[in-house]
């Protein structure tokens, strides 16, 4: 392989830094790569990581610096991590009896890390309507050893050396699929519309809404994901509005989307939010040739 530039932060204030955390997390069988400081951004690209491992040089340049620890789920890892957000997610867990695992003590709730299955596993969030997310295939997570922005912590509360990854439990298997089959499908009905209307409409804005769910699930480039999730949102979301539809669905579509590429949750969230269906000031019609247009105001 040839020599590669290793990028490496300020190594003058990784005061509180563990200086093994990224050998540690190997030698704990993950595949990691350097998260920007007190952040979750990744700080170059993190998904070649899921092709190849660190080298040892590139695993002592980061211990040394003041970057947090991004940690690979999935295939590369071979593990899932259940991320749980808020005392209601943590209830719901502790109410599933699952079978205990090395986890981690996060800012606001824990990571639970888990061996995956033999089945593909990818990204999901809110199940079952909590604050409880899972990385999986196309994901990763802030792992043990990093700091927070507010200043707390990531650490293990049992560590992998004290206890192996169990297996990923069949109690969130089952719900994942039950929360799937419960997901509104892409052909959305619409609200508010005369009955000779809604056969257009509908037609028209599930066929918008595939194309771009396909054009944001083809970026893999970082740097690219988000601009395409504000531009198809921005798109799709003006004809919903006008066609008088619930946005709310069809973000929901393409938030999957987005966590199947490995965007952040609140990234998503924010970027979805940011053209809310109240600012849609023109209504639109489909004409005969299925053409979404403008009407005159």
């Amino acid at each position: 392989m040839p020599e590669q530039d290793i990028h490496v932060a300020n190594t003058s204030i990784n005061d509180g830094l563990p200086p093994d955390r990224f050998s540690a997390a190997v030698a704990a069988g993950l595949r990691v790569f350097p998260v920007l400081p007190r952040g979750k951004q990744p700080a170059q690209k993190w998904s070649e990581f899921r092709d190849r491992e660190p080298t040892p040089a590139e695993l002592e340049a980061w211990d040394a610096s003041d970057y947090n620890l991004g940690v690979v789920c999935g295939g590369p890892s071979g593990i899932l991590v259940v991320d749980v957000d808020s005392p209601e997610a943590q209830q719901f867990v502790d109410d599933l009896d699952l079978s205990s695992t090395p986890h981690v003590r996060t800012a606001r709730g824990a990571h639970y890390y888990y061996q995956a299955p033999a089945r593909a596993v990818r990204n999901a969030t809110k199940i079952m309507g909590h604050k409880l997310d899972l990385r999986g295939d196309g994901g990763y997570v802030v792992g043990a050893g990093s700091i927070h922005e507010s200043g707390a912590c990531y650490e293990w509360v049992i560590a992998p050396s004290k206890m192996p990854f169990a297996p990923f439990p069949q109690q969130l298997l089952d719900l994942l699929d039950r929360q799937k089959r419960a997901a509104p499908s892409s052909r959305l009905a619409v609200r508010d519309l005369a009955p000779n209307e809604i056969g257009k409409f509908d037609t028209y804005l599930s066929r918008h809404l595939a194309e771009a769910k396909a054009e944001l699930a083809a970026k893999k480039a970082e740097g690219d994901r988000n601009d395409t999730l504000f531009r198809v949102g921005v798109s799709l979301a003006r004809d919903v509005c006008g066609a008088a539809a619930d946005w709310a669905p069809f973000a929901a579509e393409l938030a999957k989307v987005a966590m199947e590429i490995g965007l952040e949750v609140e990234e998503t969230e924010r970027t979805l939010k940011s053209w809310p269906q109240g600012r849609c000031r023109r209504a639109y019609a489909v004409d005969d040739d299925r053409t979404c247009v403008a009407l005159p105001e």
